[in-house]
């Protein structure tokens, strides 16, 4: 993998097919960021989705549906990554995110499976109270090697159930 990673939030279909049309990327990664406290641990889910732009990347695609670039079937690769913390009481809860996270996963493409990788992303929530997470992350080969870097920027655009 080569070349810069661009960042950019969103919240609507449109945006997402805006930011996948205007892209020189040769693939489109979009992940959805949703924590909860559940039985006094927080669980914060990570997931993603990977669309590809160039044609040597489009043999990969489950459906192909040409129609909309960013339909299920064009997808080429899917992984939620998830964290859950030790117990921690809820007075605490704002300090304990403040403090940082460390979230690890693996992923393939569909179709080279025997091809996986590992993501990591380190980071802290703001004291500000409005759903951001930032920090830096990386992609590795499994022997961890670093392929990429990145810093990802996370903003919760609306509260779960509302």
């Amino acid at each position: 993998m080569t070349g810069p990673v661009r960042l950019e939030t969103t919240d609507t279909e449109s945006q997402r097919r805006i930011i996948y049309d205007t892209s020189q990327a040769s693939a489109v990664l979009f992940a959805h960021v949703s924590y909860k406290l559940v039985d006094a641990k927080l669980v914060l889910a990570v997931a993603t989705v990977m669309y590809p732009k160039t044609q040597r990347l489009m043999q990969f695609r489950s459906k192909p549906q040409n129609t909309n670039p960013l339909d299920d079937g064009n997808a080429i690769y899917r992984k939620i990554f998830t964290y859950r913390s030790e117990t921690i009481a809820r007075d605490r809860v704002h300090q304990s995110l403040a403090d940082g996270l460390l979230l690890q996963g693996e992923g393939s493409l569909r179709k080279s499976p025997d091809q996986p990788w590992k993501a990591e992303v380190s980071g802290r929530f703001d004291q500000t109270g409005h759903g951001r997470f930032q920090g830096p992350g990386r992609l590795m080969a499994m022997n961890g090697r670093t392929i990429r870097d990145c810093t990802v920027d996370l903003i919760q655009t609306s509260q779960a159930g509302t």
